[in-house]
């Protein structure tokens, strides 16, 4: 940078005059030479002869000898810039060019007073060239001592280092006022680890505290203050001080300590954070203490929160297992990991498609198949009523389970599936099935005994009828053994006559003709006895846990025999079953329930129906069809109907339209659970009041419905 030459004479005292030389030496921007005026008369002869270019008084040991030399130098229209020195910024004097403050005295204050009073000295002459006629004063004003060019570019230097000054120090006041802004206690530390700079929550926190008054203020060395544990970081203050040095030495770019600060009867909790300070000047960090007392205690109260929900959740019945938005396993609750025999880990290592669709030989499934994924997708609940589980160590059981979206600030952000374990309430199902079966044929008992009764009574009469036949053809039978052998010399007319007269006293022409019928009814009766019994048998069987094939309609035919005594008192069953219907997979002895149930409603409401007058014999028509995919059981009654307004309730728990003691309103219910759950089917009614009723049973042919799998698809869980 050019060093502009110029000549200052100053008029003051010795030790002002030495103070403004050491300062003016450090100048970069000027090269000064500056002399010392004997008096007033030796300052005014060289500015006179224009031998400074400024004249620079000193106001503080001699105000008024300072000022009458301003006033002579102004009335004689010398062309040297005057600058007075002052005590008081607010000092004022109409005849200098510049004021310098001592109160600021520095090399900047001073060239910035040059270049103002160079500036003004300019504008002062230039406004009295203009009002001078006389061409020589003109020219003898326009000539100073420093060229024109370099007093230009001077003022111009001047003024932008002047502009640039105000900048920096219009930032750093910018730049305090920002870090007095801030909650956190701000301190600014150089490489050595003195503090440079403090914002106003530090200043106000070391006044606080007595023992950080002399440490923790501008000046003092932090870390110094952080290794004797003299600082607000109390016992770690070594740590501290040991990461602001590996910062200073470029190990690390920043450092982060919590600590707390014990004060009667509360402990408050900070954060110190040293960060190396942004800039290509020297390597300064950046310490921030800030109090996060009320965020530790919220974090507190979340981890409180938190550990009484985990103790909620492990202490319900239910398994629970939660994941995030990716299907990743987050969260899975005691009795989950009981009931599949997987651990925490394992089940967090797997994701919830992999989880849920593992298993020993089972098929590999897509992401489609898996419930939590299609819920991921689509926000939608999905349950399942029955379904099987693996366990870890092999095996299934069955689960009832639900897979829930979990929403936040209206984003899908998990899932949760919920389920229990079933296996005691279906064991309570099929002994509650088998115990409504076992009602059901206690009361049909009566009737089934008088079915039996029949045909046992024409037995037992034709079984007396051979007995009394055979008794009366006994002495004939004697007669004929006691015959000679053919071709004996006692044979003749008398003996013939002898056998003819007893088979006439024996009614032999008579048993003949009556035996063989006799035989045939009571083979026709027991066969009757042995059907109903084989019915009954077939009926009570429990059956199997799993489907297996059925010939549905020998099924049906067992149950019409053992409902027999319900109906046809009051109706006629016809049966139109298709002989050409194939084995049909399902539980038998629920079927059977089922269809005994829907006959037996029927023989009621047509009974009423009889009781009542309205007909006096109606009619129940059973027929099955194959239907593509499906099997169709259809029941029908010519009965009163439905009314419409209990079409709803009809297949709701313990319903009944039934007077007191003739149904426990759980037939249809049950019928309801046995095709729709078990069976995957569908069950629905026709009725028309005052015409009749018909009952559809729909049951799949392979198994399984489309409802039942997508139930599964939504839930493989073996």
């Amino acid at each position: 940078m050019a060093r502009y030459p110029f000549s200052i004479l100053f008029l003051g005292g010795d030790d002002r005059y030495r103070s403004l030389a050491a300062l003016l030496e450090r100048s970069t921007r000027i090269k000064l030479e500056l002399r010392r005026a004997a008096d007033r008369a030796a300052s005014l002869d060289a500015v006179r002869m224009q031998r400074c270019d400024v004249l620079l008084l000193d106001a503080l040991d001699n105000r008024q000898e300072a000022l009458e030399l301003l006033h002579e130098s102004a009335a004689l229209g010398l062309p040297a810039a005057r600058i007075l020195l002052v005590a008081e910024p607010t000092d004022r004097s109409a005849s200098a060019d510049a004021i310098v403050c001592t109160q600021e005295l520095s090399t900047e204050t001073i060239e910035r007073g040059i270049a103002t009073a160079l500036t003004e000295s300019r504008k002062r002459l230039a406004a009295r060239e203009q009002s001078l006629a006389d061409a020589a004063i003109a020219t003898r004003a326009t000539t100073a001592s420093a060229p024109q060019p370099i007093i230009d570019a001077m003022v111009r230097d001047l003024s932008e280092a002047k502009e640039s000054e105000r900048q920096s120090r219009q930032s750093q006041r910018f730049l305090q006022g920002t870090l007095d802004a801030l909650s956190a206690r701000i301190a600014i530390v150089d490489d050595r680890g003195a503090i440079l700079a403090v914002n106003e929550a530090w200043r106000r926190f070391a006044e606080s505290q007595p023992a950080l008054q002399r440490s923790a203020t501008v000046g003092a060395n932090y870390l110094e203050a952080c290794a004797l544990d003299l600082a607000d970081c109390g016992r770690e203050g070594p740590r501290v001080a040991h990461g602001i040095r590996q910062i200073l030495l470029g190990h690390r770019h920043e450092f982060q300590q919590t600590y707390p600060l014990h004060e009667p009867g509360l402990t408050r909790w900070f954060v110190m954070r040293a960060t190396r300070f942004p800039g290509q000047g020297p390597l300064c960090v950046v310490v921030a203490h800030e109090d996060v007392t009320e965020l530790r205690q919220v974090e507190q109260s979340l981890e409180e929160m938190s550990r009484q929900n985990q103790l909620i959740l492990n202490s319900v019945s239910e398994g629970i297992i939660g994941f995030d938005v990716s299907g990743r396993t987050i969260f899975i609750n005691r009795a989950a990991a009981e009931m599949t025999g997987w651990s925490d880990s394992e089940f967090v290592r797997a994701g919830a498609h992999d989880f849920l669709h593992r298993g020993e030989g089972a098929a590999e499934r897509t992401c489609d198949d898996c419930p939590v994924c299609a819920t991921l997708a689509d926000g939608k609940i999905r349950h399942h009523d029955d379904h099987l589980v693996r366990r870890h160590a092999g095996g299934t059981f069955p689960v009832e389970y639900n897979c829930a979206p979990i929403w936040e600030d209206g984003r899908l952000s998990g899932a949760v599936l919920t389920f229990r374990d079933i296996t005691d309430r279906k064991r309570l199902q099929a002994q509650l099935l088998q115990a409504q079966k076992l009602e059901s044929i206690g009361q049909l008992a009566a009737g089934i005994a008088h079915e039996i009764n029949t045909p046992i009574q024409y037995i037992g009469d034709n079984t007396r009828f051979l007995r009394d036949g055979f008794a009366g053809m006994d002495g004939l039978l004697a007669e004929l053994r006691r015959l000679p052998r053919s071709g004996d010399a006692a044979t003749g007319p008398a003996a013939g006559e002898a056998l003819a007269r007893m088979a006439e006293a024996a009614d032999l022409d008579y048993l003949v003709e009556e035996i063989p019928k006799a035989i045939e009814q009571s083979l026709e009766g027991v066969e009757r006895v042995a059907g109903i019994v084989r019915a009954m048998k077939e009926f009570a069987h429990p059956g199997t846990p799993e489907k297996t094939p059925v010939d549905l309609n020998r099924a049906i035919q067992s149950t019409i025999t053992v409902a027999r005594n319900e109906w046809k008192y009051v109706a006629d069953v016809v049966t139109e079953l298709d002989h050409d219907l194939p084995p049909v997979p399902c539980l038998p002895g629920e079927i059977n329930q089922v269809v005994l149930n829907l006959l037996v409603n029927s023989a009621h409401a047509i009974g009423d129906m009889v009781a009542a007058g309205r007909m006096d014999r109606g009619e129940i028509r059973v027929s099955t069809r194959l239907d593509g995919e499906w099997t169709e059981i259809r029941v029908a009654d010519n009965g009163a109907g439905i009314p419409l307004e209990i079409h709803s309730k009809i297949f709701d728990p313990f319903f009944s339209t039934k007077g007191v003691g003739k149904g426990t309103g759980q037939g249809l219910a049950i019928a309801h659970s046995v095709v729709r759950d078990k069976h995957g089917g569908e069950i629905r009614f026709e009725s028309e009041t005052g015409k009749g009723t018909t009952f559809i049973i729909r049951l799949p042919m392979n198994g399984q419905t489309p409802h039942e799998a997508a139930d599964e698809r939504e839930l493989a869980l073996v």
